[in-house]
């Protein structure tokens, strides 16, 4: 089609920056991948006209969440487009997407659903695709302001704020697996990350920790509980305290979670906060 360009030139880290944080919620899982990942994320151009977006890929083996999640792709796609993009404008993605991953196993993860459907359609051996999960980011509703003072009572002292992981973390992190080691020092190393523990009868019982998707926006994120301590308030007290940290340091912030997990949900909209976005993570053929 005129005017359709597929898996265009490579742009500027300036142009890829600027077109991501133009509608920063819409694209923050590969901004945060571009942060934790840098050149491993792979970015391409695609264009309609006037209208572009980028698709990015990566290898899977890069990212310990998603090895272990999807051990049998050999590639993560994430698509970045405008909103409401042109059909040729999608069309366009997904030959891109289908080009870059060279015939092997992917996990399309995309906020545009046209995107997934639009692979489904492609006369591809790797499709269709089949669902896996979607991850909802939650955000501080503007209906309801972090008036959240009124919550924090006494045991607000029972939580820790730490700006490096410590040893109380660490059975948490392990029981949660979600980042190796160097990826979680690459989160903390330009010291605004932090990592929040609870303590309860003198021991650690709960943890979470929040760190840059951007300069300006911070998740919040590994929210783990022991088995033994849940339901009791802890994991709302911790979330609490993270965001009227991050507020007080003028950060926007980003609570993330499956949208199979009822209770980190509840937790949410008990924390003030209310969905923003919902990406789903669908798998070619394996």
């Amino acid at each position: 089609m005129e005017g359709v360009n597929t898996c265009g030139a490579i742009d500027s880290e300036d142009d890829i920056s600027r077109f991501l944080q133009s509608d920063e919620l819409r694209h923050i899982s590969p901004i945060k991948m571009r942060a934790l990942f840098g050149e491993d994320l792979h970015a391409a151009r695609v264009n309609d006209g006037d209208a572009t977006g980028y698709v990015f890929t990566m290898l899977r083996e890069k990212s310990q969440w998603d090895t272990n999640k999807y051990p049998n792709a050999m590639y993560v796609v994430y698509a970045a487009l405008p909103p409401q993009p042109s059909n040729a404008l999608v069309d366009a993605a997904v030959r891109c997407a289908l080009q870059l991953t060279h015939g092997a196993p992917f996990v399309a993860k995309a906020t545009e659903q046209r995107f997934i459907e639009g692979i489904q359609r492609a006369e591809d051996g790797r499709t269709p695709l089949r669902y896996v999960l979607s991850l909802l980011t939650f955000v501080p509703s503007t209906q309801r302001p972090l008036a959240l003072q009124k919550f924090m009572d006494d045991a607000v002292a029972s939580n820790q704020i730490h700006d490096t992981i410590p040893q109380a973390a660490r059975e948490f992190l392990a029981a949660h697996n979600v980042y190796s080691e160097a990826e979680l020092q690459t989160l903390f190393a330009d010291g605004s990350a932090r990592c929040w523990v609870r303590m309860a009868d003198d021991r650690p019982v709960a943890m979470l920790l929040t760190f840059a998707n951007s300069p300006t926006l911070h998740e919040i994120g590994s929210v783990h509980v022991n088995h033994d301590s849940r339901k009791r308030g802890h994991a709302s007290a911790l979330v609490r305290s993270a965001i009227l940290d991050l507020v007080s340091r003028g950060l926007k912030v980003r609570y993330v979670v499956e949208a199979t997990n009822e209770a980190s949900i509840a937790v949410a909209e008990k924390c003030g906060l209310t969905l923003a976005t919902r990406m789903e993570h669908w798998v070619s053929r394996e």
